[in-house]
């Protein structure tokens, strides 16, 4: 998934796989009683994978991606009255 997802976004399919691995009851699903347990176990799964939490990376990455996607044009930012292309426009009549 490349992300950590709330307990209510994991699929399905992967609950009944932990399920079915860890031997437990149907209906057991995934939750947290603490949002320190969550911040725990992404810190060991980042450890354990040798990856880390780089908000300002992320965020660097993000806007490139977004540049090469063409988002962050200047008509993207205009207003709705900026981005005509032709034909008249509501001060032209």
């Amino acid at each position: 998934m490349g992300y950590f997802p709330k307990a209510d976004e994991v699929p399905e399919t992967v609950v009944e796989h932990v399920r079915g691995a860890l031997e437990l009851a149907e209906g057991t699903g995934p939750h947290y009683e603490s949002a320190n347990t969550a911040k725990l176990h992404r810190k060991l799964v980042r450890e354990r994978q040798g990856v880390s939490c780089d908000q300002e990376r992320a965020r660097q990455i993000a806007e490139e991606a977004v540049r090469r996607a063409g988002g962050a044009g200047e008509e993207q930012s205009a207003g709705p009255d900026q981005r005509r292309v032709g034909g008249a426009g509501p001060g032209d009549l």
